[in-house]
């Protein structure tokens, strides 16, 4: 009787308004009303007129007596990617009203999420959670996720708009340092160059990315290959993008490839769209120069062309030399000052929650 009562579809533009009241109860649920600034048209752009930014599913109930159903919770979620993994979806928001709550209907929103995502081509989902919300953390570990944040030490690093604006316009050569080593500086500069990836600088991306995981002690979890970021990058339909920074030595005549960043487009409930960096990684030969800088600032960039509100990323808390970059951006470790953590279905367990 009352899974007849209950249907979870996709959200039509009409139910934006519903959609939005929701996510306003959610953030004051966190705590977090005053940082809401979408609105229900913003949201109705974002999710029919954005060529997929993010999509959104509906849960509707029909009361006894009643011929209409409501609509009592709504998913929304996006396509996401790991250089290691590849395709992912992002859980940004999962929400049922408090009335009916304790039914499973949450977790059978969830499942739903997975099972579409499954059948794009993911392999594996994610989310966040604020570490103080234990119904929600009960039922994650429910479905074999891991909390990256409490195993491996990641923090949800935030450049807000005010900030990330900021960053993206400052002149370039601000960076650098003035007096006796700027015509050094200078000279650099013209060795070094940032520019759009093409398909044959992937097997050098790749390369790069392995070295990566080699220092974030993660060289176990790369499954992705140099033909697979090819096809992610240049055959996905804008997925993700990827820029590379190379530089020329001074007795060659052809730059090399020595840095590369890994960025694409996501979207937050409460702001809008979104620029997510993924991978920022110059090679240890070229690094204490501010290429790694510059090459992030020039993602920020990229974002403000796109109408990105903000940027994001995620760290190890031990890799001081990266937050300390990011702090001289005047980004929040928002797992440290919210309490913010990283969720993840791996891919064992997401096949097992899609399909079971």
């Amino acid at each position: 009787m009352e899974e007849k009562s209950f249907n979870i579809r996709d959200a039509k533009p009409e139910d934006c308004a519903a959609v939005m009241r929701m996510i306003t109860e959610l953030a004051a649920f966190g705590k977090r009303e005053d940082k809401v600034e979408n609105t229900t048209e913003g949201l109705k752009k974002d999710i029919f007129d954005s060529d997929g930014l993010a999509s959104c599913l509906v849960a509707e109930y029909k009361r006894p007596g009643n011929d209409k159903s409501e609509v009592i919770g709504y998913s929304v979620f996006y396509y996401a990617y790991s250089t290691m993994k590849g395709k992912g979806v992002f859980m940004e928001d999962l929400y049922i009203m408090e009335e009916f709550r304790g039914r499973g209907y949450g977790r059978s929103l969830m499942k739903r999420v997975a099972q579409i995502a499954l059948e794009k081509g993911c392999q594996r989902m994610q989310w966040e959670v604020l570490g103080w919300n234990k119904p929600a953390i009960k039922l994650y570990e429910s479905v074999n996720s891991t909390d990256l944040t409490a195993t491996e030490d990641w923090h949800k690093i935030v450049l807000s708009k005010e900030y990330f604006l900021q960053f993206a316009n400052n002149c370039l050569y601000l960076i650098y340092c003035f007096g006796a080593i700027k015509a050094h500086k200078i000279m650099e500069e013209e060795r070094f160059n940032i520019r759009e990836a093409m398909p044959e600088d992937c097997a050098a991306v790749m390369r790069m990315i392995t070295e990566l995981a080699v220092f974030e002690n993660a060289e176990k979890e790369v499954q992705n290959t140099t033909e697979g970021l090819k096809k992610d990058i240049f055959d996905s339909g804008g997925l993700v993008s990827c820029l590379v920074a190379e530089y020329k030595r001074p007795e060659n005549e052809t730059s090399e490839v020595i840095g590369y960043s890994i960025f694409f487009y996501t979207y937050s409930t409460w702001k809008g769209k979104v620029v997510y960096m993924e991978d920022l990684y110059i090679m240890k030969e070229f690094r204490g120069r501010g290429y790694g800088r510059s090459l992030m600032k020039r993602v920020a960039q990229t974002g403000v062309e796109k109408g990105c509100q903000r940027m994001q990323w995620a760290v190890l808390g031990w890799n001081k030399p990266a937050i300390k970059l990011y702090e001289s951006l005047n980004s929040t470790d928002l797992t440290a000052t919210e309490d913010w953590h990283m969720i993840t279905l791996f891919k064992e367990q997401f096949l097992q929650f899609a399909n079971n």
